[in-house]
């Protein structure tokens, strides 16, 4: 964790699977939810979820995206 949160602020967690492959992005999102019961939750709009797959993940950290933020100033979670 890094900064100061705010009022609004978010939880970001970034999930890196190969059992994303030939998933849709929304589809990902849902079944993170609803495996981890935050679609239950009325709190859990506050956790922003996105799942790649090991390449889409790799190709996004060079980038500027929040997987390169994650990669610089994240903790991973094995």
């Amino acid at each position: 964790m890094y900064g100061k949160p705010q009022e609004y602020s978010d939880i970001d967690v970034i999930l890196v699977s190969e059992r994303f492959w030939g998933m849709p992005h929304h589809e990902r999102r849902w079944l993170f939810r609803r495996v981890t019961k935050l679609d239950q939750d009325p709190n859990a709009e506050v956790v922003d979820v996105p799942c790649y797959t090991p390449a889409e993940f790799e190709e996004k950290a060079g980038a500027p995206t929040i997987v390169r933020e994650a990669v610089e100033k994240g903790i991973w979670v094995a």
